[in-house]
């Protein structure tokens, strides 16, 4: 409920700042001290916003921790702690959750390094899911080529899980161009 607050406290910051720099103009103009209450307060409404920013982890949050969770396991070379993340309904084309998981163990040996970029998360527009978006591109062997791959932008769809985490649904692996690159087939 409270999410749009504490994923991205920064607007209710700049709001409540300003505010206590009115009772701080105020205090200044009128010369009365009660006016500092003011000032006061907005130094408190702050730093529980800061509290509940640090304290709260959204739902939001858990998709990005998921996904960065998901890059560390690919740089170690750990298909299951991918799989881990990605949900038995996972479907993206032709492509399943078992032919996922053969695609990865199948290409994963042969990844040296990756370089992962810019990463977004935003809530669906069904407001049931989030999509995350990420740029990545690795250094290894892939389809005979050696060498490091062309920036690609991989776009995920999470939904909830009855255990409370977000699993990958679905993914869509784009190139430079943004044509789809593996999935679907």
């Amino acid at each position: 409920m409270w999410d749009w607050l504490i994923d991205e406290p920064s607007s209710a910051y700049w709001i409540v700042a300003g505010a206590g720099v009115l009772f701080l103009l105020v205090t200044v103009y009128t010369q009365r001290a009660v006016y500092l209450l003011g000032v006061i307060g907005a130094a408190l409404v702050m730093a529980l916003i800061a509290l509940a920013d640090y304290l709260v982890v959204t739902d939001r949050e858990r998709v990005i921790l998921a996904v960065q969770a998901m890059v560390a396991a690919a740089e170690k070379q750990d298909a299951d702690g991918i799989l881990h993340h990605v949900a038995d309904k996972f479907r993206s084309g032709s492509v399943d959750r078992a032919t996922l998981e053969q695609e990865l163990r199948r290409t994963l040996p042969h990844v040296a390094r990756i370089r992962s970029g810019k990463l977004t998360v935003e809530r669906s527009g069904d407001g049931t899911a989030f999509i995350a978006e990420l740029n990545i591109s690795f250094t290894g062997s892939y389809e005979g080529q050696v060498g490091e791959s062309a920036p690609l932008l991989i776009r995920m769809r999470f939904e909830p899980a009855p255990d409370g985490t977000w699993k990958l649904m679905s993914a869509e692996v784009f190139d430079a161009l943004g044509r789809v690159r593996y999935w679907p087939r």
